[in-house]
């Protein structure tokens, strides 16, 4: 009886990132249901040996890599951080007016000062992360 070990050298062999990537009872259960066999050593090793095998295992890991995108790339596209910043400079906008034009009642100045000043702070954090050097240089890495 052949090994699980045995079934990530073979896979490892031919597509390095699946090897060492999809291990385990799902990685394998993965691996059998793109050859079409079942997920047991010994009927993934032997389908294995057929080339049209080889070339399944190198399309799911060209699908694994099309997958693995890293958050940068997602973002590069994405209006999220845009809308994210516009939103929080009303919200912030909002809550230091209202602070001016609205009376407070005295029951409720703390936890309005509290809440105020966590979302002063979250806003400070994003613009400085999506404005500021944080993006750029996770970007450049």
């Amino acid at each position: 009886m052949r090994s699980w070990e045995a079934v990530a050298m073979s896979i490892g062999q031919i597509a390095p990132l699946l090897g060492t990537t999809l291990k385990g009872e799902v990685g394998f259960s993965i691996i059998a249901g793109a050859l079409g066999v079942k997920n047991e050593p010994e009927a993934i090793l032997e389908a294995l040996d057929n080339p049209e095998s080889t070339d399944k295992i190198l399309r799911l890991q060209e699908l694994l890599k099309e997958l693995s995108i890293t958050p940068i790339e997602r973002q590069r596209n994405s209006v999220v951080p845009s809308i994210l910043v516009v939103a929080l400079t009303i919200v912030v906008t909002v809550g230091c007016i209202s602070l001016f034009i609205m009376p407070i009642p005295k029951e409720n100045e703390a936890s309005l000062y509290l809440l105020l000043g966590s979302i002063l702070a979250k806003w400070g954090d994003t613009l400085s992360y999506w404005v500021g050097s944080t993006y750029s240089s996770e970007e450049q890495s």
